[in-house]
């Protein structure tokens, strides 16, 4: 179960992001003193242990979630399997698709013990009337998270071998570290599994053509990638191949 405090005043924690909201709520402004109907029982505190969920899909949504602490993956399901849609950390916040529709389109888990800040509809109205730039950067992360959720859909409609490599070549550019053979990704294949939404089946196919194109190899430590440049080469080849080709469908279907 989680922990549940109602906080009065809060302290920033180290590396806390200094956004409008959260400067807010990170002892800026002690409750006592914001403004009506924000007050100490409308903002409160909770406790996640790892692998806790915040919430889930289809649960009615009342809360922004604030993370101070922590990390949390952000999930939905697709038919038997469940889909990362993202991250997020400090500074960061999640549920706002609870508060706009009537329930949780997705599902929150503590990657880590984490600590969130949970605030009800009524006061993250009252902030967003009093500060604009409140407002502003719930705009802007909205924005933001539609386009990763674009870019995931993107993702998840490549063929399987494409979709793996261009995975990899995204994980390896953004935490690649150097290797004799390559560029090494400190993951293991099977982590990506639910990042890249194929079962195991379909994920050990994938990865053995990226194997035999000599495009990855595995270790016991990560996945080295010997040419990140082949791999995004590959990726483009492999969308290639499998977009059908409709100006022939629509000659043929014209001389039929």
């Amino acid at each position: 179960m989680a922990a549940v405090s109602t906080v009065e005043c809060f302290s920033p924690p180290e590396g806390a992001s200094e956004c409008p909201l959260t400067r807010r709520l990170h002892g800026g402004y002690p409750l006592a003193r914001m403004p009506s109907p924000v007050d100490a029982s409308s903002v409160r505190e909770r406790r996640y242990g790892a692998g806790e969920t915040l919430f889930r899909a289809g649960d009615a949504g009342a809360n922004l979630f604030v993370i101070r602490e922590g990390s949390v993956r952000v999930s939905c399901s697709l038919g038997d399997r469940e889909l990362t849609l993202g991250l997020v950390g400090p500074g960061e916040f999640i549920g706002e698709d609870g508060l706009i529709g009537d329930a949780h389109a997705t599902t929150a888990t503590a990657l880590e013990p984490t600590c969130a800040l949970l605030v009800d509809a009524l006061s993250l109205e009252a902030m967003v009337a009093e500060d604009a730039a409140i407002a502003i950067q719930l705009v802007r992360a909205l924005m933001a998270k539609l386009r990763a959720y674009q870019d995931r859909v993107a993702l998840l409609a490549r063929p399987s071998a494409g979709r793996l490599a261009l995975a990899i070549a995204r994980l390896t550019e953004s935490i690649g570290q150097a290797d004799p053979e390559g560029t090494l990704l400190p993951r293991r294949l099977r982590d990506l599994a639910a990042d890249v939404g194929l079962d195991e089946v379909t994920l050990a196919e994938a990865s053995k053509t990226l194997v035999k194109e000599r495009l990855l190899r595995i270790k016991k430590h990560g996945i080295v990638v010997p040419d990140l440049q082949r791999m995004y080469e590959f990726v483009t080849i492999a969308d290639a191949a499998a977009t059908p080709n409709l100006d022939a469908e629509a000659m043929r279907n014209r001389g039929a």
